[in-house]
Order: structure tokens, then sequence, then C-alpha cells
């Protein structure tokens, strides 16, 4: 287990949050979009970005405070 301080947990959880909006912006963007190629690609970010939520969200599952 890792020892996070306060100010790493705080970055780790802002960083998510973030992440979370980027996730909502590329599914609000596929949803609009009208050409297939964008939506992929917009899909595609907005999965990249849900794995970078889990990823982070492991590090503050794993640590200590």
């Amino acid at each position: 287990m890792t020892s996070l301080s306060k100010k790493e947990l705080t970055y780790l959880q802002d960083t998510i949050g973030l992440e979370r909006n980027q996730v909502k912006f590329f599914q609000g963007c596929a949803e609009t979009s009208m050409d297939n190629q964008v939506k992929m690609l917009c899909e595609d970010m907005a999965k990249d970005h849900q794995q970078s939520i889990q990823v982070l969200s492991k590090h503050i599952n794993n640590a200590s405070f």
C-alpha cells in the first residue's frame, strides 16, 4: 500500500473530475456527430478518458492515509 499526502489525494481527485468532464464532452460530441468517422473517434476518446479514470481511481483505492 502506498501512502498519499493530502495534496496528492486532492490532485488525483481533481484530475478524475477533469477526466469525467472529458468523457461527457466526447460522449456529447459522438451523440451529435453526423459523420461516422468523427463519431467513432469521439467514442474512442471517451473510452480512453474512462480508462484513465479507472487507473487514477486504483491509486486512490490502493492508498493508505
